[in-house]
């Protein structure tokens, strides 16, 4: 099972702040579905597995940072990588809400 560790909160630049950079912090809800998505007792597919993933890193990161994509003898992190950059422009707010849903039917599939 791929294990997410939450991250530290995430700086942007405020426009309408005299303060440059504010906090910007996951929502209560979305750190506890991470929470129960890493307590699944199932492990979930590949492919939830890796949108899993890409929401989370769009939702605690933003636009995949990693400038290069992997070579092709590292597939795992090259999956990775391609799903994260697939996620390109949407907003950290979205891929919560993407994540939020996903894992509510994964848990919704592990407890039945």
């Amino acid at each position: 099972m791929l294990i997410l560790h939450l991250i530290p909160p995430t700086l942007k630049q405020s426009t309408n702040s005299p303060h440059p950079i504010t906090i910007t912090m996951p929502s209560q809800e979305f750190e506890a579905k991470v929470k129960a998505v890493n307590a699944l007792s199932k492990t979930p597919s590949q492919d939830d597995l890796l949108k899993l993933y890409s929401y989370y890193k769009q939702a605690t990161v933003g636009d995949n940072n990693k400038p290069e994509r992997p070579g092709i003898f590292n597939l795992k992190d090259r999956y990775k990588w391609d799903a994260w950059e697939k996620l390109k422009g949407m907003t950290k707010e979205q891929a919560e809400e993407e994540y939020i849903i996903l894992a509510d039917e994964l848990i919704a599939k592990d407890s039945a």
